[in-house]
């Protein structure tokens, strides 16, 4: 398991993010996969019930669209709509993130963590729209920079959640913690990316897996980064063993 030297979510709100240099990109996708097989039933409950909301919301904003003969389509109050989504996912999509980062610490994971941070809904939400707003910027400036922000602001949500950080505060401290290792977290973006690409060759089986494993990745990426842990075989050998005694 990852265990960082301190749960104590504000102890550590003024610690720098550490580099995590000599951190393998294979290790970290091992223990990611090892951490979804022992905790396989949870995630697989987690994943239908957001791809259940995606599929309500969905049903119920696609009653606001107005397809045209021309085949373009209007869609009618869609800022509102858009809100609306962000207030009822942002919590979920915490919830997830912060599912993974207990995973790789070795804590006990249930499926109602899902719906842990409702009550910081306002926060969250916050932050997922000056998120969604920076990245549509820097797209609009650059693709590139939009790019990165959304890649770099992947911690700003379980920050906010565990840390009690404010959005800003935690959206600067996710991008530190990415440009410290930003060679690392690339290649683990490019290897999910394309893993994500077979969800729909698959017909949408292997999101059971990719999804959950993308959040426990991702959960041991922040401990390691913001819990100053440490990655070596013997964790990732340590974790693949409990997997297969838990099966």
């Amino acid at each position: 398991m990852v265990a960082g030297p301190s749960q104590n979510p504000k102890s550590d709100n003024n610690k720098q993010p550490k580099s995590t240099q000599g951190l393998s990109v294979k290790s970290v996708l091992q223990q990611g996969n090892a951490l979804v097989k022992r905790d396989f039933f949870n995630w697989f409950q987690a994943t239908v019930i957001l791809a259940l909301v995606f599929i309500v919301f969905g049903a119920v904003a696609s009653q606001y669209v107005t397809f045209h003969e021309d085949n373009t389509f209007t869609i009618q109050h869609q800022s509102i709509i858009e809100i609306v989504g962000v207030v009822v996912l942002a919590p979920l999509f915490t919830g997830l993130y912060v599912m993974g980062v207990r995973a790789a610490r070795g804590n006990k994971i249930t499926v109602f963590e899902v719906f842990k941070f409702f009550p910081l809904v306002f926060l969250v939400a916050l932050t997922q729209l000056l998120i969604s707003i920076l990245v549509q910027i820097g797209a609009i400036l650059l693709i590139i920079p939009g790019v990165y922000l959304w890649m770099a602001s992947v911690f700003a949500l379980p920050l906010v959640a565990e840390k009690r950080l404010s959005p800003i505060q935690a959206i600067i401290t996710s991008c530190r913690g990415f440009n410290k290792n930003w060679s690392s977290l690339l290649a683990i973006y490019g290897v999910m990316f394309l893993l994500f690409i077979t969800v729909p060759l698959s017909y949408g089986l292997t999101i059971l897996w990719v999804m959950p494993l993308y959040f426990c990745v991702m959960g041991i990426a922040y401990a390691y980064i913001f819990d100053e842990a440490v990655l070596d075989s013997s964790t990732t050998e340590k974790v693949s063993n409990e997997s297969h005694f838990n099966a």
